[in-house]
């Protein structure tokens, strides 16, 4: 039986490795998706894979879904506050280069669209820098090392060709 000390340990591994897996790619953004009322993790996850599709959409065409998962917006979000104020961290490369303010309006707008999250908002700040992208990294896994959130995370990978 495995004990808290090893669990711990095994957690402690896991978001190291996921620090090091998040600092291998190149990421240009981190929006952090809040709700703004109470969202359980199956209606968080249903969310953000609607904005996604939302988001590409804008950004590739109508046949946003028939590009190739290298030319999507890739992201791997973090879910904070789980049973209380649940918020996803993420670090974000959007299929097509935008300027942070355009970025942050239209990330906004479509989060925030009636049918989305009308009570939400999406904080955004880009990564000018590795530090940043260090510091971004080790801010969004902190929650990694509890057992309850490990296999919480989002990657936007997991929703093309659903």
């Amino acid at each position: 039986m495995e004990t808290h000390e090893n669990r711990t340990n095994r957690c402690v591994r896991l978001r190291q490795a996921a620090i090091e897996f998040l600092m291998s790619r190149e990421f240009t953004y981190f929006p952090t998706f809040n709700f703004n009322r109470t969202t359980t993790l199956e209606e968080g996850r249903r969310k953000i894979r609607e904005w996604h599709a939302r988001f590409d959409r804008k950004l590739l065409g109508s046949k946003w879904s028939k590009t190739p998962e290298a030319e999507r917006t890739f992201f791997i979000g973090f879910p904070e506050h789980l049973e209380s104020n649940l918020h996803y961290h993420m670090l974000l490369v959007p299929a097509v280069p935008m300027q942070p303010f355009k970025f942050k309006i239209l990330a906004n707008s479509i989060w925030t669209s009636p049918n989305l999250v009308p009570s939400g908002d999406v904080h955004v700040e880009p990564i000018i820098s590795e530090e940043d992208q260090e510091n971004v990294a080790r801010y969004i896994t902190k929650d990694a090392v509890k057992e309850s959130h490990w296999d919480k995370f989002i990657i936007s990978n997991e929703f093309i060709g659903r």
